[in-house]
This record gives structure tokens, sequence and C-alpha cells, in this order.
């Protein structure tokens, strides 16, 4: 392999682990989106807590708490119209 095909999969592979947690992160507004409009609050709230426990961590221990709010408020609606 050269220097310049390793270097463009380093790259890559560093930009796809630092992408990952911006998924992760933005993943939950979709999530709350499904279970709202499947009405499926009580048999996925375990399962939606225990995946996103991070982020509920970070929403209730850092300054993430409001852009989250409204992140999350905003799917919320968007199911409930």
């Amino acid at each position: 392999m050269s220097d310049d095909s390793r270097r463009c999969s380093e790259s890559t592979a560093i930009f796809v682990l630092l992408l990952l947690p911006v998924i992760y992160i933005l993943s939950i507004g979709p999530v709350i989106f499904a279970v709202e409009k499947l009405h499926a609050k009580s048999a996925m709230q375990k399962p939606v807590m225990t995946f996103y426990a991070p982020i509920l961590w970070l929403h209730e221990h850092t300054a993430l708490k409001k852009p989250l709010d409204r992140y999350v408020d905003w799917w919320v609606k968007l199911a409930s119209s």
C-alpha cells in the first residue's frame, strides 16, 4: 500500500470515528419520532432508555440540555402532526 493510500485510509477512518458519535446523538430524534408514531411508549421505554443512557447523561450533566430538549421536542411535534 502506498503512503498516499495509507493516509487516505487513515483519514477516512478518523472521519468515520468522529462522525459515529454525532450520528448516535442525532439518532435519538428519529427513534423518538417512531416511538411516538407507533404509540409504543411503554413497550419501547426500557430498551430506548438503555440504548440512549449516555445521551440522557449528557442531557442531565452538560450544557447540551437545552439543545437536546429542543431537538427532541421538534421530533415529538413532528410525530404528533
